[in-house]
């Protein structure tokens, strides 16, 4: 079980420190309007990532919905409105381990269809992770925004359903309820008693996070692992944070997880993440799932799964979009893969995936890819066909699939 500080220090995709406390108290001042007609939301869903679009002082822009995170405008979008500052400004270290300067700005009203919170004080950051702003050119919607409403989020209409009464919210009879833990400010959803390795851990309800499962690396236990399962263990980049990528061992694991929500065994599940998430490809399976943040008796309810059987096939490497090449690069090899005995090395940059070209896709083609919804590229077959550019020189590699758990 994480202590009680260590979930009040996260942000999935962005922040991640405890001296990041030191400023919420700026963050809790404003006011939240009352919407009691529960309002009806649009979200775009690209790359397992909830894109809405919200106004800052009447101005648009697009974010990231997410459980996981405080709300955060990027740096340039606090100097477009010409934001007064807040408060003096702290350092703080985004999820990957990057110190960053965090300022806090004043902002007349940060709206989101019909919700509004005026008066409000917002967190920024200069973000390295120009990915992120891919699809989310304003910056991140989180926890102490949304914990002033309760939220139905349908994964399958792409919609959010939200009020101020709770009461006011349709709930199917077959949902089942989860207490849920609403942290104070941050308005972080906290889920107990779930139970992977023979432990029960605390695992976030994290829609900014576009996984699955993930075990925080700091319950990471090796040897529980191959006793109650097994697991494959990889060097690559981090996930994504506003600090950018870097290079770490993560390992994925298959062993059972059991939750109130549900039972999964032989359960696919990430260890490249500090704290125990479930994320969007998780939570997508349930269709639906409604969020009570009452203070003190917080709750999910989680409509009925849609059972999906896990994978664990892969080619043993991951390509990654690297600004710094302006290339997709290999990201990610597993150790003992068919990869890394053909020879593939991370930071291969990839001209090629299965006869597509790769090497003409530049970071704004690969922008417009993403906020479109295009893959740029597609990893199918029993074998898959790659040519990489190394030290100046063309390789050629056809690379078969295999089970990450042979």
């Amino acid at each position: 079980m994480l202590p009680a500080f260590g979930v009040a220090c996260l942000l999935s995709i962005g922040i991640q420190s405890c001296s990041f406390i030191r400023g919420f108290k700026a963050l809790t001042a404003g006011e939240a309007r009352v919407v009691l007609a529960p309002d009806t939301i649009p979200f775009a869903y690209h790359h397992n990532k909830i894109i809405v679009q919200g106004q800052v002082n009447g101005k648009t822009y697009d974010f990231v919905l997410d459980t996981g995170a405080p709300t955060v405008i990027w740096e340039e979008v606090a100097q477009d409105l010409k934001l007064a500052k807040a408060r003096a400004a702290v350092s703080s270290t985004d999820a990957n381990g990057t110190r960053q300067q965090l300022n806090f700005y004043a902002a007349e009203s940060l709206k989101l269809g019909n919700l509004e919170v005026e008066g409000i004080n917002l967190s920024s950051v200069s973000t390295l992770a120009d990915e992120i702003k891919c699809y989310a050119n304003g910056g991140i919607i989180g926890g102490n925004f949304m914990r002033h409403y309760h939220w139905q989020i349908d994964y399958e209409n792409q919609r959010l359903i939200v009020s101020s009464d709770f009461s006011r919210l349709s709930v199917p009879k077959n949902a089942t309820r989860v207490n849920a833990t609403v942290t104070l400010p941050q308005g972080l959803v906290v889920i107990d008693g779930i139970r992977v390795l023979g432990k029960e851990e605390e695992f976030t309800l994290d829609t900014g996070n576009g996984g699955s499962l993930n075990l925080g690396m700091q319950n990471w236990d090796a040897a529980k692992a191959s006793e109650m399962g097994s697991y494959a263990e990889a060097n690559g980049y981090s996930n994504l944070s506003t600090g950018g990528r870097k290079t770490i061992t993560t390992n994925t694991i298959k062993t059972d997880f059991t939750s109130p929500m549900d039972t999964i065994p032989n359960a696919i599940i990430q260890v490249d993440t500090k704290n125990s998430l479930l994320g969007n490809h998780y939570l997508a399976q349930f269709g639906t799932i409604t969020i009570d943040y009452s203070i003190g008796k917080g709750a999910v309810y989680f409509n009925p799964k849609k059972e999906t059987a896990p994978d664990a096939m892969s080619y043993g490497f991951l390509p990654v979009f690297k600004k710094e090449s302006n290339a997709f690069v290999v990201g990610k090899i597993y150790k003992g893969s068919e990869a890394e005995k053909a020879g593939l090395q991370l930071d291969d940059r990839i001209l090629s995936i299965n006869g597509k070209a790769l090497s003409e896709i530049d970071y704004a083609t690969y922008c417009d890819n993403i906020s479109s919804g295009k893959a740029s590229y597609v990893l199918e077959g029993d074998t898959v066909s790659l040519i990489v550019q190394r030290n100046g020189q063309q390789l050629d590699f056809r690379i078969s699939k295999y089970s990450l758990f042979n």
